[in-house]
């Protein structure tokens, strides 16, 4: 499920077995009673999470289960706050649109007709050369936003990027730590 149509076309060529439908979670285009499980990959951030919770109900099954999971960006060294100091820099350079920190018990208090059963939190080590971080920093909603905006162009961000991630990565890997969580949710 894409709300972007125009994602719909690269999403293919990732999950070429999947069938990509576009829509919105608050209004999902299927049948009720259809499924067994919905899963959410990052993706409740921004949306209405009361009318969520009814179209999963919808959706669902009797005995049906929501899968949740998320991470934030790695932002932090294991060893270091050199790279946490480098986030500081990069919000403030590239403020973030309204997003919507979410915990799994969050979902489950707004998110009408579905329950909390399980959680867990986790952290995931991955070692990472410094240019692979550029990439990385360069797909953030915050930087796509403020080239679309035309504050900053891709090209001079990107420098930013680049010649401040190599003094913080001290221009080799460094392991990077990414935070998330995982929970089940069943209908009430």
């Amino acid at each position: 499920m894409e709300p972007e149509r125009a994602m719909l076309g690269a999403a293919g060529g990732i999950a070429a077995e999947a069938e990509l439908v576009g829509g919105r979670t608050e209004a999902l285009p299927f049948a009720s009673d259809t499924f067994d499980l919905l899963a959410a990959a990052g993706s409740l951030n921004q949306v209405d999470l009361s009318a969520f919770g009814r179209e999963a109900t919808r959706v669902l099954q009797p005995g049906g289960l929501v899968w949740i999971y998320d991470f934030g960006p790695g932002r932090e060294f294991r060893d270091s706050d050199r790279l946490s100091s480098w986030w500081a820099e990069f919000e403030r350079r590239f403020p973030f649109p309204p997003w919507r920190e979410l915990t799994p018990k969050t979902i489950a208090s707004e998110a009408a007709g579905i329950q909390l059963d399980q959680e867990e939190a986790f952290t995931i080590p991955l070692e990472l050369e410094w240019e692979f971080y550029v990439d990385y920093a360069m797909t953030e909603i915050n930087v796509t936003a403020a080239i679309g905006r035309g504050d900053v162009v891709f090209d001079e961000a990107r420098a930013w990027c680049g010649q401040s991630l190599e003094r913080a990565f001290e221009g080799g890997s460094r392991e990077v730590l990414f935070r998330g969580y995982w929970a089940i949710l069943s209908l009430d």
